[in-house]
């Protein structure tokens, strides 16, 4: 009886199995029989024609931006209707967002939306360095409908300073090696000049040398990430500019100066110089060196070291990187200060020297000064008399030579004939008049004054003359109480 009621619960269980069965088959049958359906209403061929079924209108671009600026990025699709539309991020696999959703991933500086039923964007604020990649737009339907477009970020140049060369220095003969590193997309480009823009000579040519074989010509321009040079000379030495450039606004340098040690250069342009007693001397050398030298002045007797002192002045000027100019002024020079003084540079490699004489020479003359002439021609006395008389002679001469003068006009006067008889007698006055003009100046000669030989022969205008002057000097002499000058001479 048992077993009988056991077989029958088995029975019951089976049946229930079966029928459990039966019912998930055909679910599963009418879930594909939909499935089926809404593939078959959603091809062209049943869904009213092509016109129907979503289409992009035009390619999806290509985005190219500087850091910092914002990226957009947009899909232009018709009879989108109630289809999904989602943004990637194809190189990392990140969804963005959706149509409906809007954003999805926690990234703020991204945004993602439509202007109209047609155009769907996605925006990328304040783009970083990291954002450049390639993103996708995909429409939600069985079959494959996506664009794609590459997110180009433009970055300046900038240098790595951890591997860029510093300032150098190097001895005379070294091989050197400046780096210069930067980054930047795209990859900048390096280029090295010259400060000075004198053609830079790389590998192992001569500074000095007048010719140079291809491929290995000076040039203003090296281009390359290192720049090398062997058997370095001193021309060599200055500053080179490291330039880095990838079309990004802006470009940017670096200056790297490589110094030359060499051993000091010494000479002066004037090996003797000569100077007076209690005079003033400089003695100047230039000096050729780097790094900057000691440089020294000493006595040739003895080897003493001059210092600065209210003697000896001591000065010095840069001109250029290495070249240097020493000056030696030597104030109120005593006999003993004549003979060689010696001009010294000293480095670690090396010393130079160069010797100057100083010798003496005569006192310039004291130069005369102008000469002075006097009124009417009379003899020229120079500055050093004029001087040597007192004020009062010069003055009592001067009224002397105006007596003398005016002494001889009426002289004249009282020697000539009266005006009847010289209109009777004509060319005897005429002999006469003549005559007395050169006693006249016979005796102007004689007194040391010079008259004037333009004299009229007409009496009545000496006499007119020789009253004005006697006027004139008798007002003047009274006013100065000295008329009796007149009466004396």
């Amino acid at each position: 009886m048992q077993i009988t009621v056991k077989n029958s619960f088995n029975r019951v269980l089976n049946f229930f199995e079966l029928v459990c069965i039966v019912l998930a088959i055909i679910h599963l049958i009418d879930f594909y029989h939909a499935e089926a359906s809404r593939l078959i209403s959603d091809s062209p061929a049943n869904s009213g024609g092509a016109d129907d079924f979503p289409r992009f209108l035009e390619p999806m671009n290509n985005v190219t931006v500087r850091v910092g600026q914002a990226a957009r990025f947009q899909c232009v699709i018709d009879n989108l209707k109630n289809r999904k539309i989602s943004w990637f991020r194809i190189d990392r696999h990140i969804l963005l967002g959706t149509g409906s959703k809007g954003r999805i991933t926690k990234d703020s500086r991204i945004s993602i939306g439509n202007h109209s039923s047609k155009v769907f964007y996605m925006q990328i604020d304040n783009v970083k360095e990291s954002d450049q990649g390639e993103y996708m737009c995909d429409i939600s339907t069985l079959q494959t409908m996506r664009q794609s477009a590459f997110l180009q970020v433009n970055v300046a140049p900038s240098f790595i300073d951890e591997l860029t060369s510093s300032d150098t220095d190097v001895n005379e003969g070294d091989s050197v090696s400046l780096r210069c590193a930067a980054r930047g997309n795209p990859q900048p480009k390096i280029e090295w000049r010259r400060e000075d823009r004198v053609d830079i000579v790389a590998a192992s040519e001569e500074p000095s040398s007048s010719s140079f074989d291809e491929p290995h010509e000076p040039s203003k321009r090296i281009y390359g990430e290192f720049l090398n040079m062997t058997n370095i000379k001193w021309p060599q030495m200055g500053a080179y500019l490291c330039i880095a450039n990838n079309s990004i606004p802006h470009s940017i340098s670096k200056r790297i100066f490589l110094g030359v040690n060499f051993a000091p250069l010494i000479w002066t342009s004037n090996a003797r110089v000569g100077a007076p007693l209690d005079g003033v001397a400089q003695l100047t050398c230039t000096v050729d060196a780097y790094p900057n030298p000691t440089i020294l002045w000493l006595r040739a007797s003895d080897n003493q070291i001059i210092e600065e002192s209210p003697k000896y002045s001591l000065s010095s000027s840069k001109i250029g990187i290495f070249k240097h100019e020493v000056r030696l002024t030597i104030k109120k020079i005593q006999s003993s200060d004549f003979g060689g003084y010696i001009c010294v540079a000293k480095y670690i490699l090396n010393e130079a020297s160069a010797k100057i004489a100083l010798y003496e020479v005569p006192r310039p003359p004291i130069r005369a000064g102008p000469k002075k002439n006097s009124n009417r021609g009379e003899k020229i006395e120079s500055h050093s008399q004029q001087e040597s008389k007192s004020r009062h002679e010069i003055k009592k001469e001067n009224e002397r030579e105006k007596l003398n003068i005016a002494s001889s006009l009426l002289t004249d006067l009282f020697q000539d004939n009266s005006p009847a008889q010289n209109t009777a007698q004509s060319s005897d006055t005429q002999v006469n008049s003549n005559n007395n003009m050169d006693d006249v100046n016979n005796e102007d000669t004689n007194s040391g004054a010079y008259r004037s030989s333009s004299f009229s022969p007409d009496p009545l205008i000496l006499f007119s003359c020789g009253v004005v002057i006697c006027v004139s000097r008798l007002i003047e002499f009274h006013n100065q109480r000295i008329t009796v000058y007149f009466f004396t001479n």
